[in-house]
This record gives structure tokens, sequence and C-alpha cells, in this order.
């Protein structure tokens, strides 16, 4: 049975409810078009992969009651009023929309299927999504050009994060952090600045919630990880030998201490060439994280060594390394490192997919603003990512329309052809159509 706050039409009624709350600073002036309008037609653009606002308003001209009905939508703004509406806009009046996404989930038992050793893992990671040699606002980040050293680009990039499980494909995207300039200020944000501002304002919003952070090695440093430590957040994070001397020294001198876990299988290759291999797990407790701190962490190495069975010739090896304050045992160290190589969901299946331009096309400048236009965009088109992710998950008719449809690209195309040629009066009736149609044809 369809969970109809789990459908199309449930979590984009919640959508619209989320931007009907957003502070409108026009409240001075008597307009046409409200917040809600602006927000949800903004939305839209991203939830039907439009690749320009100018596209947008040309499907606009066919079926504008689509667009209505489905995104509830009460009077449709023009390209520049659209603008105009969201570039004052605070991001942070954005977050409530993530958030009640985040509960719908978790009240139709969705979230907890991506429980691991009883927490949640998210996955965290920053991409830029905007570049210009002469497009800027007091939001950009400064850099000099590579071409040009007296010459400067502009910049926005994003802390974002997800929530996801080493045996689930989809993920579920959380409140990203922008990395932006702010009250004038010269310096550039970072991203390691940004990272501890994210970990204090999810758990100021989500209290309760037991999460595993799983970052790259730019994180695994001292002051980061107390930031962690303060919000009672557990950690798997990446290290390297070449940036960690000190932790990696200590590894011959506990030697004894170290436990090595060992795992083989057998494969074919496209040649019928038999492939051996050999999973190699070690780790050890109680390091030093670096000489001038007392901070002890767990160390997880990860090694994966593929060989001729036939000669024994070794093909390839890969090494990885992790620390954690997670307990490591024989039993969970196979567990962890497939958990800790799922971090790259956060590139694979998140900034890969919204930066596709059959997707969702994240770094076109769908308007820089002279505020917070540029970011509020982004953070509108993760959003739609991450509904798309949700009715994935929850949705029986959604789930059964990509199918029928071979995959998201051919589903995103039939979309926005179908709101050209029928009047469409909900989102259950919209996917219901797209399977009749496909399975007919």
């Amino acid at each position: 049975m369809l969970r109809k706050t789990l459908g199309g039409d449930g979590i984009y009624k919640l959508m619209g409810e989320q931007f009907a709350k957003v502070a409108d600073h026009r409240l001075a002036h008597k307009t046409t078009y409200s917040m809600q309008d602006a927000l949800s037609c903004a939305l839209s653009v991203f939830s039907l992969k439009s690749d320009s606002l100018l596209s947008f308003h040309k499907l606009l001209e066919v079926q504008e009651q689509n667009i209505k009905t489905l995104y509830h939508v009460k009077n449709i703004p023009s390209q520049t009023q659209i603008r105009d509406i969201i570039d004052p806009v605070v991001p942070e009046s954005l977050r409530p929309a993530y958030d009640a996404l985040l509960r719908e989930l978790q009240r139709g038992n969705e979230l907890k299927k991506f429980l691991f050793m009883k927490h949640y893992p998210v996955a965290l990671d920053a991409s830029g999504y905007f570049s210009s040699s002469n497009i800027k606002c007091p939001c950009c980040l400064e850099k000099k050009s590579k071409s040009d050293k007296s010459e400067f680009e502009y910049h926005h990039q994003m802390l974002a994060g997800c929530i996801v499980h080493p045996d689930i494909d989809q993920v579920i995207p959380l409140y990203p952090e922008p990395i932006m300039n702010t009250d004038g200020s010269t310096k550039n944000d970072s991203e390691r600045v940004a990272g501890k501002r994210w970990a204090k304002s999810f758990r100021a919003h989500h209290p309760k919630m037991p999460v595993i952070i799983l970052q790259d090695s730019l994180s695994s440093n001292t002051p980061y990880l107390e930031v962690l430590k303060d919000q009672d957040m557990r950690y798997l994070i990446a290290v390297k030998p070449t940036d960690h001397k000190y932790l990696f020294e200590q590894l011959e001198i506990n030697s004894s201490n170290q436990c090595t876990i060992k795992h083989s299988s057998s494969s074919e290759t496209g040649i019928k060439k038999i492939i051996t291999v050999d999973h190699h797990y070690e780790f050890i407790c109680d390091l030093e994280l670096n000489r001038s701190s007392e901070q002890k962490t767990n160390l997880l190495m990860f090694t994966e060594v593929h060989s001729d069975k036939k000669t024994g010739k070794e093909i390839s090896r890969k090494n990885f390394s992790w620390i954690t304050d997670l307990e490591l045992s024989v039993s969970n160290a196979p567990a962890m490192a497939r958990l800790a190589r799922r971090r790259w969901a956060i590139e694979n299946e998140t900034f890969q997919t919204l930066k596709k331009v059959t997707d969702y096309n994240i770094e076109h400048n769908f308007g820089h603003g002279k505020k917070y236009l540029s970011v509020n965009f982004a953070l509108l088109c993760i959003l739609a990512f991450g509904i798309d992710q949700a009715l994935e998950l929850s949705c029986k008719l959604f789930k059964e329309a990509l199918t029928v449809s071979t995959g998201r690209k051919y589903l995103w195309a039939t979309m926005r052809g179908a709101m050209e040629w029928v009047e469409l009066h909900s989102w259950e009736y919209f996917f219901a159509l797209i399977i009749k149609k496909k399975n007919s044809s």
C-alpha cells in the first residue's frame, strides 16, 4: 500500500507547507506571488531536471496548470521575479524543509533501514558548484586565477552530508553547510571551519540521532575530532601514512597488540582469467593521533590484493586506512572497512549525479544574484535530489516508473514530455500514467 505522506503528493505538499513559513522580506508591500510560490517553482525546476529557468518557463507555456497542481503553486512568478524573491532569503530558512523530509522518512520506517552498528552513517565532503572570473556576490570565495595570477576567480562551495548504508544504493541528504564569506569578511571560509559548524548545527537540530561521521583525511585532525566528541558523534575517518607519520610509527612499537584478519575469494574476469582476491584487515587500538596531543584513537587498515590464481603473481594492490573512536574487534573489522569505503557515496551517488547535465545540473548558473541566490538555488537542487531519493526508497509507483523507464535519464525525459501532453491530477496519477504508457509501448 502506498504511504500517502511519502508519495509525491504528500512530500510536495509538505515542502509547500515548509516554504510558506519562510520569512518574507517583502512584508511591507502587497505581493502577487508568495514566498511559497517562488520557492516551490524553483524546486520544480530541479525536480523536472530543466537545464535552465528559460527552459522551465517554456514548459509553462504548454502546461502551466500541471506545475500548479503538482507543486502546490497558486501563482507562477516570472524568471526575474523568482530570482528577486529568493535572493535575500537567508539559506538557513530552508533547513526545515530538509528536516521535515527526514522526519517523514523516520515516521515511515525508512530511516531505520540505514542503521549500522546502532548508528546512522553520515558521509561528509565538500564540493564546488559555481565558478566565474567576472560574476561575484558578497558570499563568493576568492582565489587567484591559475592562468593569470593578477586575476581572481570567484566560486561557491558547500559541505554536504548524506546518510548512507553499505547495502543501500540510495542516500538521504541532510541540510548542507554553505562554505561562504559572510559579514563582509575578506578571509575565505574553509571546509575545515564549515565542518565544525555543520557538526554543531546538526546536533542542535538532531540532539538524539546517533551518527558515525565518514570523511576523508582532511578531517583527521585533533581540533575537529574534539568537536565531534563534544557533539557526541562517532567517527570513521580516512588517514594517510604520509600525513600521519607519528600515528603509523606507533605500529612498529605496538606490533604485538596488532590484530590481523585475512579473507580470500576467487572471481573470473571477462576473459575467464581466474583472479584471487585477498582481503587483509589489521587494527590496533589506543594510539596517539600525533605528538602534540594525548588524544587516543583506533587505527583500522585494509588491503585488497588481486592475484592470478594460476601463477600466484600479484596483479594489483590497494591500501586503505582509517581512524575511529568505535571499538574494533575481529568480528566487526571487515564490516567497519566496508562502511568506511561507503564514504564514496557522497561523491559517486551524490555530487556526480547533481552535476550531470542530464540530471540536476547544479553547476549551471540559474542565477547568481546580489546576496544568497546562488546558495539558495544549490540548496533547492539538493533538496530535489533528496525528494527523488526518498521516493525511490518508499514510493512503489515511483520505483516502478523508474524500472519501466530503464533509468533515471529516461524517466526525467518522460516526465517532462508528459507534462506537456496531458492534464495531471496528482503525482500518483502521473507515475501510474508513465507505467501504463511504458508497458503498452
